[in-house]
């Protein structure tokens, strides 16, 4: 990255563009300020002058004298422009002398003889409207300020957001990666930079259409690229009236484009110059990299293409992911050099595998350019390497971003670390290996408020859940939900107060034939009658029949929990650490453990608690899968998901009843 120093001149030419800027913000001030003190008068004027009604020349001067508060923060923001360090790039460089050194602040809008003249008008404006000829440039301003003024402090804000975005990422050698959810202003971001930044932008729209009308003659002018770069540089807003043009001819711009430098490059050739290859055949060149086993050749200008020993076919049968290739390849093939190409959903269209390889292959292509791709995609955001994070949280229209470049600390996985970015919702971190599992089903049902993240075993959801909590950028405080698991309460009650809550059964399969939801599934499902007593006495069965080995796993569980949550404390010498592992280890102790669980089955059983062994009942996931399966219906815990997912009240009584820890404490 180039590197220039501000000379004394630039910075006195910074310095007295800021002062000029403060200048005509106060002189707008001030005309608001004479405005508001004769309101009356003012609307009067826009009423007979303009024909508009009462109401609405009412909203437009308190439009108009809502303005103030803008320009208030407008004076206090704009002199941190002036602390701009000596040494800057060269593209931030000519960024401030074009937005700032160079921009006229002194307009008609706020030069001296308006503000005079409207000024007098409205001194002399009593109950009745006295307007002279004299007055006409007064009036004719006064009839046009609020929209001339809603649109100039529109300006002057759009200046002060370009510049601490540019102010962020002016030291970003290496590419960037932008995340953020859907509606959070990552298009409009891109647009903000255009044109601002530096003249080289190019933007690569999210949409775009993958056909190509072939055009009945081809350029041979040597200003086609320049006209297609032209194209690239536009900012193609959907509320532009020409946009569905300049996307429909996207691709037709850009293959005419090609094969017209093709065609100058070859004439040239055959009149004696150097070979060089055109920029058709480094774009078939790349394109055949990445899409093996088929190849595009150019025949009476027209593009075929065909698979090894197959007849050919048009270039519009290729696949949507083999037309993207070819657009990405060719577009960026064209930018022009030493170029920010910013490029929408990157992942439109393509397999991540061909995307991944294809913008590795087009960075290696175009060193010289810098690669700035908006994405919700946390996938492709994930396999970027040698990039810049950047996580626009919010986008407040029509020029505010609130955004955060990523430093990467090792605690959270980037793939994680991403998702919870690009969520707008709460976090909430649950067990299991991936969105398969019955703990994400399931809470993603009961709390649609949140992003549900699997992350693994119940140490995973604790460290996760506490490295979230330390980020000094999160959105919002993350939660995480783990299985009882024969956990300590004393334990317990330290993780709630981390916010790690802990459910009241060993296992999220338990609370899935809670006696609610098999009551539920039984009338819905239309299973025989007696399908609930049956699992019922399936399940005490179970239960009494393995008494021996759900104690025993009961004492297993409890013993590593020990060792895992830390039990085994800092001593001062090995006698004492000796004596503290004899302890807990010891056949007394061990038996102890047991014969207390193994009480507390019998009573269970004795009184046919149902409730009090879910609570401590571990099959190992029988419950489930084999004993409410054969009872009640097949494929259970996917069919009650439904259940869950389709009745609120079935889903109040389960957060009422199992979570209510959790609902308390978020509630407050």
């Amino acid at each position: 990255m180039e590197v220039t120093m501000l000379t004394q001149q630039e910075r006195l030419d910074l310095n007295a563009s800021i002062d000029a800027a403060i200048e005509t913000a106060d002189r707008m001030k001030d005309m608001i300020s004479s405005i508001a003190e004769k309101r009356h008068a003012v609307e009067q004027i826009l009423v007979t002058q303009k024909s508009i009604a009462e109401a609405s020349a009412s909203n437009r001067v308190t439009e108009l004298v809502n303005l103030t508060a803008k320009l208030d923060g407008f004076i206090e923001s704009i002199p941190q422009v002036k602390t701009v360090e000596e040494d800057i790039p060269d593209i931030y460089k000519a960024f401030i002398q074009k937005e700032f050194v160079l921009f006229s602040w002194d307009l008609h809008l706020t030069n001296s003889y308006t503000l005079s003249t409207v000024k007098t008008l409205l001194e002399k404006q009593g109950i009745g409207i006295n307007i002279t000829p004299q007055d006409a440039h007064a009036v004719n301003w006064l009839c046009s300020i609020p929209e001339q003024y809603l649109h100039h402090v529109s300006q002057l804000e759009e200046k002060l957001t370009t510049y601490r975005i540019f102010d962020k990422i002016k030291w970003i050698n290496n590419n960037i990666v932008m995340i953020g959810a859907n509606g959070s202003g990552k298009s409009t971001f891109s647009r903000q930079l255009s044109g601002k930044i530096s003249s080289n932008i190019s933007i690569l729209s999210a949409q775009h259409l993958l056909v190509y009308r072939k055009q009945n003659t081809i350029p041979a002018n040597l200003d086609v690229i320049n006209d297609l770069r032209t194209f690239q540089k536009r900012e193609k807003l959907s509320s532009d009236s020409d946009f569905a043009s300049l996307i429909g001819n996207d691709m037709d711009n850009l293959i005419t484009t090609l094969i017209a430098d093709h065609t100058n490059k070859a004439l040239a050739f055959y009149s004696g110059s150097q070979r060089e290859p055109s920029y058709f055949e480094t774009t078939v060149k790349i394109w055949q990299e990445l899409i093996v086993h088929r190849e595009l050749f150019l025949m009476n200008n027209t593009i075929f293409a065909r698979a090894l020993g197959q007849p050919q076919y048009a270039f519009n049968n290729l696949s949507d992911g083999e037309k993207a290739v070819f657009y990405y390849v060719g577009h960026v093939l064209l930018v022009e050099p030493n170029s920010y190409i910013i490029i929408d959903e990157p992942e439109n269209h393509l397999h991540l595998a061909i995307c991944n390889k294809l913008w590795d292959r087009l960075e290696q292509q175009r060193p010289d350019c810098k690669f700035i791709y908006l994405t919700h995609n946390l996938d492709f955001a994930a396999s970027r390497t040698n990039t810049t994070l950047i996580w626009n949280k919010r986008f407040t229209p029509p020029s505010t971003w609130d955004f955060q470049i990523i430093e990467p600390d090792g605690t959270l996985p980037s793939t994680l670390l991403m998702e919870v970015l690009g969520s707008r919702k709460k976090v909430c971190f649950c067990e299991g290996k991936d969105k398969s599992c019955l703990d994400y089903k399931l809470y993603s049902a009961l709390f649609p408020e949140y992003t549900v993240i699997p992350v693994g075993g119940h140490l995973d959801v604790i460290n996760y859940t506490n490295a979230f909590n330390k980020l000094p950028f999160r959105p919002n405080d993350a939660i995480g939900i783990i299985d009882r698991d024969c956990h300590r309460h004393e334990q317990i009650a330290k993780w709630k107060a981390q916010g790690i809550y802990t459910l009241p059964v060993n296992e999220i399969e338990n609370l899935l034939c809670d006696s609610a939801i098999i009551d539920a599934a039984n009338r819905s499902f239309m299973s025989k009658s007696d399908a609930a007593q049956c699992y019922y006495d399936s399940f005490w069965h179970e239960f009494e029949q393995n008494r021996a080995q759900q104690a025993t796993w009961y004492v297993n569980n409890a013993l590593n929990n020990r060792f895992k949550e830390n039990f085994l404390r800092e001593k001062q010498n090995i006698t004492d650490l000796k004596v503290e592992l004899c302890q807990v280890t010891s056949s007394t102790e061990i038996d102890a453990l047991y014969a207390q669980r193994l009480e507390v089955i019998e009573d269970i059983i004795a009184r046919k608690d149902y409730d009090a062994a879910l609570a401590i009942a571990n099959f190992k996931g029988k419950l489930t899968k084999h004993i409410a399966k054969n009872a009640i219906v097949d494929n259970y815990s996917d069919r009650v998901l439904g259940l869950i997912k389709s009745s609120s009240k079935l889903q109040a009584a389960i957060k009422q009843k199992y979570f209510a820890d959790f609902l308390n404490s978020t509630s407050e």
